[in-house]
């Protein structure tokens, strides 16, 4: 375990311009999973109730008539 973070020390975070672009990499990627997931639950916990979903449904209704 030792041989592995003194690896990843060396390779990342030992020099300021290897770090800094982890940071951001890794920042953007976080970002991207949360906003996936979060709005993924926003849209399973609110199905049939969007605009679009609600639009699409009154279409549906007025086609048939």
């Amino acid at each position: 375990m030792t041989k592995v973070l003194d690896l990843l020390y060396n390779a990342v975070f030992k020099r300021t311009t290897t770090y800094v672009p982890f940071l951001l990499v890794g920042s953007y990627f976080t970002n991207e999973a949360v906003d996936y997931g979060v709005m993924s639950y926003w849209r399973s916990h609110n199905r049939g109730k969007s605009f679009e979903e609600m639009l699409a449904a009154r279409e549906q209704m007025e086609g048939a008539e």
